[in-house]
C-alpha cells in the first residue's frame, strides 16, 4: 500500500522519547520543547539552541542528547549525510563515556536512516549492536523504553525490507514493553496511536484490510484529542491509510470523505515539510483523480508524485554512493551595465569548475603512474599481500605470531592462552580496547600484559593490535571483493581503527601504499579469490 518511510517512525519514537525523571534539569526540558514545541515554528531557532547547548553545556550526557536533536532535525530535513555525521559524532561521545541509555537509540537511529537508503546491509549491523548494549543500561525504566524503542526501529527495517510478517513480530515485542511504561510517558496517547498506525501500515500491505481499519482507528482514538493533533505526521498517516482502505474496498468512506482525508493528509505534510509524505499522498490524490475522471487534477497531482519521487531517487542515488558534496552558492544579481563586475563573476565561476576538473585529472595521472610503478617495481610484501593464499596471510604480520612460547612459565602460559582467546574473538575489532581491558580480560596487570606480547611477540602492544587489525582489512579485501567498493572510514571501521586518518597513516606506514591506491592495485592486477 505505502511506501512507509522511516523518517517518520523514527520521528515519532525519537520526538516524544523525553521521560519523565527525577531530574528535571531545566537544559533537558529546553531539548524536549525544540521537539515538540520550537520544530514545528522555526527549524533554525532549534538548530541554533541545540549547537548552543553542545558548545556550551559541560554534562556529556547533556551534549550527546543535543548532537541526537541535532541529528533528527537534519534528518527531519531528509539530509541524511548531516544526520548521520551527527549521529555518529554523538556515538563516538556516547561509547567514549559508556553512556549505554543513548548509544542504544543512537546506533537505532543509524540503523533507521541506513534503512531509509535501503543499505540494509549496514542497518543491520548497528541493529545488532543494540543487543549488546541493552543488558548494561542499568535504570530500568530507561531499560524498558530502549527495548520499546529498538523493536520498534527493528519493525522499520523488517517494513522497508517488505517482510511485513517480521515487522508485525516485532511491533509484537514492542508492545510488551510499551505497556510497561506508558502510563509514566510524556504524550503516552502519540506512543500508543504511532504504535497502532505502525501496525495498520503492515497489515494493509498484507491486505488485511479489516485489521488495519481496526488498527488506524484504535490509533485514532488515541490521539484525538493529543494538543499536536492538528500537525501530527501520525494523524497524517492515520488520514491517509483509512482514506486508502476506502478507497481500495469501495466502502466505508464516500468519494467526498476519501478526497477530504487525502487533503487533510497533504496539509498535515505541508506543515511538516516531509517530503516523502507529500510524494506518497500525490500519487494517491492522482490515483483519486483518475478514477473519478477528473484529467485536469489527476495530470497536477500525477506531475508533483512524479517530480518528488524523481528528486527522491536522484537523491538517494547520490547519497549512497557518497557523491553528495554540500556546495552552496550563493548567487547575486549581475548588474549587465556592469560589465567589469559581471567578468571578476564569470571568472571565479570558471576557475571554480576548471580548477577541480584539472586537479582531478592530474590526480588520476599520478595515480596511474604510480600503478605503472608499482607493477614494474612492486615491493615483496605488496606481492606477498596479492598474491599469498588466506592461510600464509598471517606470517606476513609479526604481531600475529607466537613466538618461543613452549618456553613460557605456567603464569605466562596461563596470560597467553586468554591471548589467544581475545585474538579468537576478534576482540582487536573493538576501537576502545586498551591495554587496561585487555589487562583485565587476562586477569592480571598493565606490566604482565606489556611483558608477554613484548618477549613472545618481539613487539609493543599498539604494534600488536596494529599487525591485527591490518590483517583483517586485508582479508577483507582480497576474498569478499564488495569491500573493496565502501569508503575507507567504513574499513576503518570494520576493521578496528578509531579514525580514518590513522587508519590510512598506519596502513601506508606498514604496507607501503595507502588503502585506495591498494585497492585498485588489487583491482587492476585481477586476482582471483
Amino acid at each position: 500500500m505505502m511506501k512507509k518511510t522511516i523518517s517518520y517512525l523514527v520521528g515519532v519514537f525519537f520526538l516524544f522519547s523525553i521521560f519523565i525523571q527525577a531530574q528535571n534539569k531545566e537544559t533537558e526540558i529546553l531539548l524536549a520543547k525544540v521537539l515538540t514545541d520550537i520544530r514545528p515554528v522555526d527549524k533554525n531557532r532549534a538548530f541554533y539552541i541545540t549547537d548552543s547547548i553542545y558548545q556550551n553545556d559541560t554534562d556529556v550526557h547533556i551534549k550527546i542528547h543535543a548532537l541526537f536533536i541535532n541529528a533528527y532535525l537534519y534528518h527531519d530535513d531528509f539530509d541524511i549525510p548531516n544526520s548521520l555525521g551527527k549521529a555518529l559524532q554523538a556515538i563516538e561521545l556516547a561509547e567514549k563515556n559508556k553512556s549505554y541509555k543513548w548509544l542504544s537509540r543512537l546506533y537505532g537511529f543509524v540503523g533507521a536512516e541506513y534503512s531509509r537508503l535501503e543499505l540494509f546491509s549496514e542497518a543491520i549491523l548497528y541493529f545488532n549492536k543494540i543487543e549488546d548494549v541493552l543488558p548494561k543500561i542499568n535504570d530500568e525504566y530507561d531499560r524498558v523504553f530502549s527495548t520499546y524503542y529498538y523493536y520498534h526501529l527493528l519493525s522499520s527495517y523488517y517494513y522497508k525490507k517488505k517482510d511485513y510478517k517480521k515487522a508485525l513480530e516485532s511491533i509484537a515485542l514492542s508492545e510488551k514493553d510499551l505497556d510497561k511504561i506508558s502510563s509514566m510517558l510524556l504524550h503516552s496517547a502519540d506512543y500508543l496511536g504511532a504504535n497502532e498506525q505502525n501496525k495498520a501500515i503492515n497489515y494493509l500491505e498484507l491486505k488485511e484490510y479489516d485489521k488495519a481499519k481496526e488498527a488506524y482507528e484504535k490509533g485514532y482514538s488515541y490521539i484525538k484529542n493529543s494538543s499536536q493533533f492538528e500537525s501530527s505526521l501520525t494523524t497524517a498517516y492515520i488520514y491517509i491509510g483509512l482514506a486508502r482502505i476506502a478507497f481500495q474496498q469501495n466502502k466505508g468512506l464516500s468519494s467526498e470523505e476519501i478526497l477530504d482525508y487525502y487533503l487533510k493528509g497533504l496539509n498535515i505534510a505541508t506543515i511538516n515539510n516531509n517530503r516523502e509524505l507529500k510524494e506518497e499522498i500525490y500519487c494517491y490524490l492522482s490515483d483519486y483523480y483518475e478514477h473519478n475522471g477528473d484529467l485536469r487534477n489527476y495530470s497536477k497531482y500525477n506531475k508533483a508524485y512524479l517530480q518528488e519521487k524523481e528528486a527522491k531517487e536522484e537523491f538517494r542515488a547520490t547519497t549512497v554512493n557518497e557523491l553528495l558534496e554540500k556546495q552552496y552558492i550563493q548567487k547575486e544579481r549581475i548588474d549587465i551595465k556592469n560589465k567589469k563586475y559581471f567578468t571578476v563573476i564569470v571568472s571565479f565561476l570558471v576557475v571554480l569548475i576548471l580548477f577541480p576538473i584539472g586537479f582531478y585529472i592530474w590526480r588520476e595521472r599520478s595515480r596511474k603512474n604510480l600503478l605503472v610503478n608499482a607493477k614494474i617495481n612492486p615491493s615483496n610484501l605488496l606481492i606477498q599481500l596479492i598474491h599469498e593464499g588466506k592461510d600464509k596471510l598471517p606470517g606476513l604480520f609479526v604481531g600475529v605470531l607466537w613466538i618461543d612460547e613452549e618456553e613460557a612459565n605456567q603464569n605466562e602460559s596461563i596470560i597467553i592462552e586468554r591471548l589467544k582467546q581475545f585474538e579468537k574473538s576478534k576482540g582487536y575489532l573493538d576501537n576502545s580496547v586498551s591495554i587496561e581491558s585487555l589487562a583485565l580480560m587476562c586477569q592480571t596487570t598493565s606490566t604482565v600484559v606489556i611483558n608477554v606480547i613484548k618477549k613472545y611477540k618481539k613487539i609493543d602492544f599498539k604494534t600488536y593490535l596494529l599487525h591485527f587489525r591490518l590483517l583483517e582489512v586485508i582479508l577483507l579485501l582480497r576474498f569478499e571483493e564488495r569491500f573493496r567498493t565502501y569508503k575507507i572510514g567504513h574499513l576503518a571501521e570494520v576493521s578496528g581503527f578509531s579514525s580514518h586518518s590513522s587508519f590510512t597513516i598506519d596502513f601506508k606506514k606498514t604496507i607501503g601504499v595507502n588503502p585506495s591506491f591498494f585497492i585498485q592495485y588489487l583491482n587492476e592486477m585481477k586476482i582471483k579469490v
